[in-house]
């Protein structure tokens, strides 16, 4: 009797408590991933329904969709005026100059509705050149059946739909786009984030930084759902997702940034260069990631050519004016200093022709050290490589040419020697294996060849190479590509003027590349507006176009100018830190202060201040009635 009593008190308490509290499963909202852009595609699927307009068709194995679409579009051509600043609404923009003026390009558009959508975005009385295109549809093949359409949904049937043998989760939404054809993934958000692979993941799989990771992506995709770019976010779909993210993702499953009631705009970037960047939002504030020194070094480097100032950097010589004829007593002190330093110590007179005894006596006091099969000075010099006939019978002798002769010499001579050392950073000052150095001319070696430079950015702790000069003091130092911890501090990068001027061509109407300033900086250094000055105009790049325009991994970088002997500019060198626009997040930031024992919450309070995380994707719990 009293268990049935037990019995009828409990079961309505149990079921009023279970009524109470129960909220609405969560539903992970769907989102669009544009994951191909082209002209032809393969899709497969195995009993896979495709709708075209009407049309409800079944297959099983492949369909080809192709379109010839993407040959023309509406353009937006913007104002004249006196401030580039009023005229700039957008990072996507470039401004030209033209005299005291300014003209605005912005942008390509697919449609008229959305060229007329971002004139009304930017302001009205804006001028603006359209032209119409004719409509191309999708064309559909399925086996020998040919269907027209201008958009086509395929849902999966009993297997992953594969796009160019590539599985997605899903369905597809393959549409006519500027460039041809876009194929757009339609998925819920927590198997897009799965299909992410996040550039983290090439560093670490710290679960609480993953987990910090997972949160940031998907706040950011609610916010974009609906346009956004698989290659922003780094999304493969199943074929490259990561156990170790997906984990990341499964335990974080829900949760989303809020600022106060609103969601966050959470951007983020692999590396920061060692301080955020203000974002412009309450709560993106700029934040210091490491205190590991580093210093921009100014080379002593002349304009004068490599070969000449690596030999003034060994203290052999001192070129005055490369095109001065040399005297005799300069030869004569110049060619001591070559025969102390290569060890001969022998001393040869010269005589009245001053460059042919010049060479005779250079070579001779050569085979001292390195004995000959000849024993003519002249033939020496020219079997190595040093001189030619031409140049013996060529009646000039310059200060560079002398230079030039002593460069080859080492080098053919094999007495070039860089030493192996490492940087250390003390109160400004740079140490290399615990010696002080000042006064060194710099030197790169990459993808153009061995260079001078007239400065780079030094990092405390980097390894780097040396040489001494006949005094035995640290007096050139050389460095060769990455160093540090890579591309998460410090990279470089060079260019060939001729090819850098074809590259920016592609983004500018340039005439010929004169040079490029940085015409405007953040407080943490990054490049907000960059000049590139021509023969007869100069444009300005703003924000990303930066970065675009040259393929730089940030804008937190200097340039550095490369001379060919004539003095002419023949290369630019960009030498910065950081990857990503350094906005929000620095994901090597979370690495390092999840290894300090932070948990996911407290880095992300870290980079996103004032914001706080709500789970089930930010809705308000309910409750049943």
């Amino acid at each position: 009797m009293k268990k049935t009593y037990l019995l009828i008190i409990l079961i309505p308490a149990l079921f009023l408590s279970f009524c109470s509290t129960r909220t609405i499963p969560e539903r992970p909202p769907l989102v669009r991933v544009s994951i191909f852009k082209g002209s032809r595609v393969e899709i497969k699927g195995k009993n896979a329904l495709i709708k075209m307009g009407k049309k409800r068709l079944r297959y099983t194995g492949k369909i080809i969709i192709s379109t010839r679409a993407g040959n023309s579009y509406f353009s937006i051509e913007l104002g004249r005026g006196k401030s580039p600043e009023v005229l700039s609404p957008g990072e996507k923009d470039f401004v030209v100059k033209k005299g005291n003026t300014y003209l605005l390009l912005h942008g390509k558009f697919l449609s008229k509705e959305d060229a007329l959508k971002e004139i009304s975005r930017i302001g009205k009385g804006v001028p603006v050149l359209l032209w119409e295109r004719k409509e191309s549809p999708l064309r559909i093949l399925m086996g020998n059946q040919v269907f027209k359409a201008p958009t086509a949904f395929i849902t999966p049937g009993e297997e992953l739909l594969r796009v160019n043998d590539k599985p997605y989760r899903g369905s597809l939404l393959i549409r006519e786009s500027a460039k041809g054809l876009e194929i757009i993934n339609v998925l819920d958000i927590e198997s897009f984030l799965s299909g992410c692979r996040p550039e983290i993941l090439k560093y670490s799989t710290n679960f609480e930084a993953l987990k910090a990771q997972a949160v940031v992506l998907r706040t950011l995709a609610l916010e974009q759902a609906g346009k956004i770019d698989g290659a922003e976010f780094k999304y493969f779909g199943v074929e490259k997702e990561s156990p170790a993210f997906a984990k990341s993702v499964r335990a974080t499953r829900g949760e989303v940034l809020f600022y106060k009631d609103t969601l966050a705009h959470t951007p983020y970037s692999l590396s920061c260069g060692g301080e955020t960047e203000d974002g412009g939002l309450p709560y993106l504030k700029r934040v210091k990631c490491w205190d590991r020194e580093w210093i921009i070094l100014e080379s002593q480097s002349s304009h004068f050519g490599t070969g000449i100032n690596l030999v003034e950097a060994l203290g052999l010589l001192t070129v005055d004016d490369p095109d001065a004829p040399i005297t005799k007593s300069e030869a004569q002190q110049w060619l001591w200093s070559f025969s102390s330093f290569i060890k001969a110590k022998k001393f040869f007179p010269l005589s009245d022709d001053l460059k042919i005894s010049f060479l005779r006596a250079l070579g001779q006091t050569m085979m001292l050290v390195k004995p000959a099969q000849t024993v003519e000075p002249l033939e020496y010099l020219i079997d190595l490589g040093i001189i030619d006939e031409d140049t013996i019978r060529e009646k000039d002798f310059t200060q560079g040419d002398a230079a030039t002769f002593i460069y080859n010499s080492l080098k053919a001579l094999g007495k070039i020697k860089w030493e192996s050392g490492r940087v250390s950073i003390k109160k400004g000052e740079v140490y290399i294996n615990g010696e002080r150095i000042e006064d060194v001319k710099l030197f790169r070696n990459g993808n153009i060849g061995f260079t001078s430079a007239e400065k780079e950015i030094l990092l405390d702790g980097e390894p780097i190479k040396f040489l001494r000069n006949l005094n035995g003091k640290i007096s050139a130092l050389e460095e060769n590509g990455y160093s540090g911890d890579g591309e998460e501090l410090i990279w470089r990068k060079r260019y060939r003027a001729d090819l850098l001027e074809k590259r920016l061509k592609e983004y500018i109407p340039l005439d010929d590349l004169q040079d490029l300033k940085v015409a405007k900086q953040s407080e943490t250094g990054r490049a907000v507006a960059l000049e590139v000055v021509g023969n007869e105009s100069s444009y300005i790049l703003r924000g990303d176009r930066i970065t675009e325009a040259l393929a730089l991994p940030s804008s937190l970088f200097i340039i550095d100018r490369e001379y060919d002997e004539d003095g002419n500019i023949s290369g630019y060198f960009f030498c910065g830190r950081g990857k990503g626009k350094g906005i929000g997040m620095c994901c090597f930031g979370a690495i390092r202060m999840s290894a300090e024992g932070m948990n996911y919450k407290e880095i992300l309070s870290r980079f996103y201040q004032g914001t706080e995380i709500r789970g089930n994707y930010g809705r308000a719990k309910k409750r049943k009635k």
